[in-house]
């Protein structure tokens, strides 16, 4: 995991936090060394591997692989408190082109707290 998170730079948004342990940085580096990121990326790569997101294929001699980066934020409540550190592997899909890198599109998969609220709109 060392060497697929140092390949990559993360979009990162500033934060009005004086705690600076809840403050968002501006470099990557700078966030791999700090715990709290590093568990978040931890936890997401983890839920990336239980959830079985991706499966390795060999790279077709005429392809070029889509990279990924990290995208760091800061969760809050509703007061504006932080909660906790989050983490997302994201792929750049903004450099892929139809037809030569794809032929067919992802459909989300709803997840059951998305369908209970659709149900509950559809009642009332």
């Amino acid at each position: 995991m060392q060497s697929l998170m140092a390949a990559h730079t993360p979009f990162h948004s500033s934060s009005s936090s004086l705690d600076l342990a809840l403050v968002e940085s501006n470099s990557f580096y700078e966030d791999i060394k700090t715990p709290a990121w590093s568990a978040a990326m931890n936890e997401e790569y983890q839920a990336l591997q239980k959830q079985k997101t991706w499966i390795l294929v060999p790279l077709l001699s005429d392809k070029q692989a889509i990279g990924c980066k990290w995208v760091f934020r800061l969760k809050k409540n509703s007061d504006g408190s932080s909660t906790h550190h989050k983490a997302c592997l994201v792929a750049k899909g903004y450099f892929e082109k139809e037809d030569i890198d794809y032929h067919e599109t992802f459909n989300p998969v709803a997840k059951h707290p998305i369908i209970r609220v659709f149900l509950s709109l559809a009642l009332h």
